[in-house]
């Protein structure tokens, strides 16, 4: 969760971990009216909150390390209207751009298929590519806004952007025939493709809270998210043609979801209790096209899953 917002996808959060009052980790359950009924425990991110009782006030973070690792991010809070309005503003920017390997690429049949399948991971000549790479990017504004004691209104909006990939390691000890192994391992590596993993996500979401007397209080939770991603592997891990991927793995989703409830204190708070309702909905697609070796047993295995999702609900 990010801000009492289920996640259906945890596909692209890395870099929600940015900027975080708190990180939560529940048991569960968590009753009948915690998101999509959190029976297995949550984990909760929560971000930190514009504050307009604060004074202009923020944090700048940055370092640097070895493989070309830098990173730079930071915050501010700005009070508009003193004890009403605030807008808290967060970036970070973190990046590996040398990377701590490199693999050889040998595309199936040493690139004799070039061309076979156009834009695939197969259309190029045998080459040396880095691993261990990164590109990450968060940027993240959040509204607080309290008109009145009794009722609070948070919006926040985050957009997340990851370029990752890394090593493939063989554990063979004695590779197959055919398979070269390279000096060392665990820093190179001898594949058909980088192993490499794309994402794109916006979320956003609104919070409400309202205490209507002493003992009865509202809160109403909107929230939304789009995702697309993006994976590739060799999945055997060697240059021998066993199991691969002819074309990226791609999933996109959309997700919309509302959550109401009413909560308080009855019998000389003596009795808690809640009621509330909630709706989840998703759209997307789900594109997978691999393949495998036909000496192996059973033949040839694999195919293309061209999925979609026309609409996933909870109530």
């Amino acid at each position: 969760y990010i801000d009492d917002i289920y996640l259906a996808r945890t596909v692209g959060t890395v870099g929600s971990m940015f900027d975080l009052s708190r990180v939560e980790v529940l048991k569960g359950p968590q009753g009948v009216l915690y998101g999509r009924n959190t029976t297995g425990g949550a984990i909760k991110l929560i971000t930190t909150k514009a504050d307009a009782s604060d004074k202009v006030s923020g944090f700048i973070t940055a370092g640097a390390g070895n493989f070309g690792a830098e990173k730079f991010g930071g915050a501010i809070n700005l009070p508009l209207i003193e004890d009403v309005l605030a807008v808290r503003l967060s970036y970070l920017s973190d990046e590996i751009t040398d990377g701590y390997g490199e693999i050889t690429v040998t595309p199936l049949g040493g690139g004799a298929i070039s061309g076979l399948y156009p834009g695939s991971i197969l259309d190029f000549a045998t080459h040396k590519e880095k691993v261990g790479q990164k590109d990450s990017e968060l940027a993240r504004i959040g509204i607080s806004f309290t008109p009145i004691e009794d009722l609070s209104i948070d919006f926040l909006y985050d957009k997340s952007d990851l370029d990752v990939n890394a090593l493939l390691f063989n554990p063979f000890n004695a590779p197959a025939v055919g398979y070269t192994a390279p000096a060392n391992p665990r820093t190179d590596t001898i594949v058909n493709a980088r192993q490499e993993a794309s994402s794109e996500s916006e979320l956003a979401s609104l919070t409400v809270n309202y205490a209507i007397n002493d003992s009865i209080s509202s809160k109403f939770v909107w929230g939304w998210r789009d995702l697309k991603s993006s994976f590739v592997s060799d999945v055997d891990g060697t240059a021998l043609p066993l199991n691969y991927f002819l074309e990226p793995f791609v999933q996109n989703a959309e997700q919309t979801s509302i959550e109401w409830t009413l909560y308080g204190v009855a019998m000389d708070e003596k009795l808690n209790w809640m009621a509330g309702i909630y709706a989840f909905e998703e759209e997307g697609t789900d594109f997978s096209n691999s393949n495998g070796a036909a000496s192996l047993p059973g033949g040839v295995f694999g195919g293309t899953t061209n999925g979609t999702i026309d609409k996933n609900e909870s109530d």
